[in-house]
């Protein structure tokens, strides 16, 4: 276990979230608000990117092949306020970029987004300080999702996966193929079918729960410092079992993952 490793992470992530806090902070207070709603169509096979700043995000997938996005903004101060957050939509040949911009050091808007997706667009790449990201039922090549402070949810999808928050959980369900999942203080709990080789899954301040498909072939080596590993998954052929160390196999064993935690348990059941 890579002890100096995790002490790092720690005190760069708590450096880091203090100063964003004091950029970044996520009042929900409502004293006024408003919605727009933007819907445009897209090349075939395009990807579709967003970045934001305080407010959550939810993707889902669309019944058509027209791209929706519902952004609402809501503020603590009047309707004047408002105006401070600019949300900026680049459509590019092959690619839509969504972010949001404050045209000011000090300002008090969330911008809430609701993104429906066309099963033609691909995920791509989802960056988030303050607020939660849930995403289900979309396509992505490869998907990459940050967020600072908040929880990562993500459901029915297809493509390769990669998470990274730094307070707060993560929930993957039904997902094709997971490549990299971290979090600094929070909780991972992940349905497994398929994994890319060489594939990570981390935290420092809390637990892990897998639920690991029987035809996943799969290599799982499994250590926490401060916890203990525990495998209820009968499927899973081991070579090397401590109390906080572990080592075995699925079907051929093809791709390998490593999953760690300093500070708490690691629990690998059957999902079927």
């Amino acid at each position: 276990m890579r002890k100096g490793y995790y002490l790092i992470i720690l005190i760069l992530s708590t450096l880091l979230t203090g100063c964003l806090d004091m950029v970044y902070s996520l009042d929900n207070t409502v004293n006024a608000e408003e919605t727009k709603i933007e819907t445009f169509q897209v090349a075939n096979d395009s990807d579709f990117s967003i970045e934001n700043i305080n407010g959550d995000i939810k993707i889902e997938s669309s019944s058509n092949d027209m791209i929706e996005i519902v952004i609402r903004k809501t503020t603590s101060k009047d309707k004047s306020e408002l105006a401070k957050a600019k949300v900026i939509i680049d459509k590019q040949s092959d690619h839509t970029y969504v972010k949001t911009e404050y045209l000011k050091k000090k300002v008090n808007v969330n911008v809430y987004y609701t993104v429906k997706l066309p099963k033609n667009v691909n995920l791509n790449n989802v960056d988030l300080v303050n607020g939660s990201v849930n995403i289900k039922n979309v396509n992505g090549k490869s998907i990459n999702v940050e967020c600072v402070n908040g929880n990562i949810t993500v459901n029915s999808v297809e493509g390769e996966i990669s998470l990274e928050s730094v307070n707060g959980n993560i929930d993957i369900k039904n997902t094709s193929t997971i490549k990299e999942i971290e979090t600094v203080n929070g909780s991972i709990k992940s349905e497994i079918s398929k994994i890319a080789d060489n594939s990570e899954m981390s935290t420092v301040n809390g637990s892990i729960k897998l639920y690991i498909d029987d035809e996943a072939n799969m290599s799982l080596r499994a250590e926490t410092m401060n916890g203990s590993v525990l495998i209820e998954n009968d499927k899973i052929i081991s070579k090397t079992k401590r109390k906080n160390k572990f080592y075995g196999k699925i079907g051929n064993g093809k791709n390998e993952m490593n999953v760690s935690s300093m500070n708490g348990s690691i629990k690998v059941f059957n999902l079927n």
